[in-house]
């Protein structure tokens, strides 16, 4: 599988760690970490109209987080009135988008 690699990396929330309360958003569990877009979430991105800009602000600040299945997560947020859903997994180094919903 083909992965694009974006080259900025996010303030991100470990929303499953046990520090993290639902409080305040720079608790000691951040980290910096890179976006990973597979193909898919690229082609969806394009399809939906939805820029990746969007997604990381989806990932930061989520309406509603929850497991998946293998370890993937998914994050729900809001845009222009309409539910978004990203499918995301962690890896070692970074966040793997997997799909945009």
């Amino acid at each position: 599988m083909m992965f694009s690699f974006n080259k900025s990396r996010l303030r991100f929330i470990n929303l499953f760690s046990p520090v993290y309360a639902g409080g305040c958003a720079c608790s000691f569990a951040c980290d910096f970490m890179d976006i990973v877009y597979s193909l898919h979430a690229k082609k969806r991105l394009g399809q939906r109209g939805i820029t990746e800009l969007e997604v990381e602000h989806i990932l930061q600040f989520p309406v509603s987080l929850r497991h998946s299945f293998e370890g993937r997560k998914i994050a729900v947020g809001e845009l222009n009135g309409r539910a978004i859903k990203v499918v995301f997994i962690f890896e070692e180094n970074y966040i793997k988008i997997i799909t945009v919903a």
